[in-house]
């Protein structure tokens, strides 16, 4: 099922410093891209996040909700990447497993 989800600005977390540091230490919530990722931890973050892992085509493939602060997530074999998310995000704009990711320029 295609759906057009608009999650505002997003930052885009590539290199190894940024795949690592990721949103720790941060005060507010914010919308991070990481890839490649199969797997995130939420050590040293204040808060909890949504966690919408998504495969090579762009399908989510995965979601973890209001995972909290010193968690880590399942492992999801077959994704390429994740976007994290303020809790809360996936309900409140109705992301579903099977729904395509799309990334802007900008």
């Amino acid at each position: 099922m295609l759906k057009n989800h608009n999650l505002g600005k997003i930052r885009i977390a590539q290199s190894f410093k940024e795949r690592y540091k990721g949103l720790m230490g941060e005060k507010v919530p914010q919308s991070l891209v990481i890839t490649p990722c199969i797997q995130v931890h939420t050590f040293f973050m204040r808060f909890p996040i949504d966690v919408i892992f998504y495969d090579s085509d762009y399908n989510v493939v995965h979601i973890e909700k209001n995972l909290s602060p010193w968690r880590i997530s399942k492992k999801v074999k077959n994704a390429q990447g994740v976007v994290e998310l303020p809790a809360g995000t996936a309900d409140n704009v109705g992301i579903k497993i099977g729904d395509k990711i799309y990334f802007k320029g900008g």
